[in-house]
């Protein structure tokens, strides 16, 4: 997926959870921009849900949205100053 911004990217995120339920941890770092120990790290802190299947760790779309609606939001008054 190329390099979007953040409202881009929520949008081509919506438009591919309509076509699946669930995403591999792949799918999501490579959606995210976040590594898999990243992922991983959240899953096992508990910010991140996971289900299994077989072999396979999936995120359901609905707890990644929520995962990603949890994360802090960034702006001027949240930046340090040098």
């Amino acid at each position: 997926m190329a390099n979007l911004g953040g409202q881009d990217l929520m949008r081509a995120m919506e438009q591919r959870m309509r076509q699946r339920l669930a995403s591999s941890i792949d799918d999501l770092s490579e959606e995210t921009g976040l590594g898999r120990t990243k992922i991983y790290a959240e899953i096992k802190a508990g910010n991140l849900r996971a289900v299994k299947c077989g072999g396979r760790t999936l995120i359901l779309h609905e707890d990644r949205q929520r995962w990603l609606s949890k994360l802090k939001r960034m702006g001027a008054a949240d930046a340090e100053a040098p």
